[in-house]
């Protein structure tokens, strides 16, 4: 069942029948982050060590979020002290994507039928992202803790859901008939699941852009101007800001630039989600730098 079963009848054939996605991501499944700036103390008593991402089961999620408010470091330059919102490598690509760099971009996955799916399906539809390709089934939404301390490095700490999640035979053909573009992040765990979506942009035509999670670091010169308040989706948006200039056609170079761009911009806040503030931010660097902007301004 798609995520228009969500929408009204009216917004559902709107969406249907918006222009195919340019850019499509595959995101088996689902993830809301609770993104949080957190003094060290927690971080001494959750399992684990320091950093890094290590998987907990929904109850030591939910204790960690029982604990957060007792720890949050509070900020100036930030109204929010704890964000909540639609997670994961891909979506946070193929949001900034959408949102800010004003891309046609979809999204291919599954959500639970609980508050944090709708919760997804919402955060992912109003940054403009055609959502007629994600499912929804019976079971959680997986959900990651993100502990942020005083000097941005970051602590994951995700609940995962088996259940949830978009198999390999659920793909079909007609998900990938007219895109341009794929992203994809490497999981082990979804091996099939990934091959058989190459495989079908194989048969599109589709170019695929494949996130193998490299520990080899690749060195593009800072932008100048940096605060990094939280590096949650530094990364994703950085891929974002590549793909949108190979869609307009700019230079390797060029793609490297407006990655940093966009990548910087997401630092700036709390999570992976880019505020409209920072977009104007990215925009102005981007025009400093002589580079292509987007056709939408937030």
């Amino acid at each position: 069942m798609g995520a228009e079963t969500l929408l009204t009848n009216g917004e559902a054939r709107v969406q249907l029948e918006a222009k195919v996605p340019v850019i499509l991501g595959l995101q088996p499944a689902a993830l809301i982050d609770h993104v949080a700036r957190v003094d060290l103390s927690l971080l001494d008593q959750i399992p684990g060590e320091r950093g890094g991402s290590i998987p907990v089961a929904i109850e030591e999620l939910e204790h960690i979020l029982s604990e957060l408010k007792k720890h949050i470091l509070a900020s100036a330059d930030d109204l929010s002290p704890m964000k909540t919102m639609a997670g994961g490598s891909v979506a946070n690509t193929i949001r900034g994507l959408s949102s800010g760099l004003g891309v046609n971009c979809g999204m291919i996955g599954a959500f639970g039928d609980d508050e944090q799916g709708q919760l997804f399906v919402s955060n992912m539809s109003i940054s403009g992202v055609n959502i007629s390709r994600l499912r929804k089934k019976n079971g959680p939404t997986a959900q990651c803790v993100c502990l942020v301390d005083a000097l941005g490095n970051r602590t994951m700490r995700p609940c995962l859901s088996t259940a949830v999640k978009v198999q390999a035979d659920e793909l079909t053909q007609e998900d990938f008939s007219g895109s341009k573009w794929l992203v994809l992040r490497y999981g082990i765990f979804n091996l099939e699941v990934i091959q058989a979506a190459i495989q079908f942009a194989k048969q599109e035509g589709v170019s695929v852009s494949l996130d193998l999670a490299s520990f080899e670091i690749v060195r593009v010169p800072a932008i100048g101007e940096a605060k990094a308040v939280d590096a949650t989706g530094a990364g994703d948006l950085f891929a974002g800001g590549f793909l949108y200039g190979l869609v307009k056609g700019l230079s390797l170079e060029e793609c490297c630039k407006v990655g940093s761009c966009s990548g910087g911009s997401v630092i700036r806040s709390l999570g992976g989600e880019v505020t409209p503030e920072n977009w104007q931010w990215m925009y102005k660097q981007m025009q400093v730098k002589g580079l292509s902007l987007p056709d939408i301004r937030n």
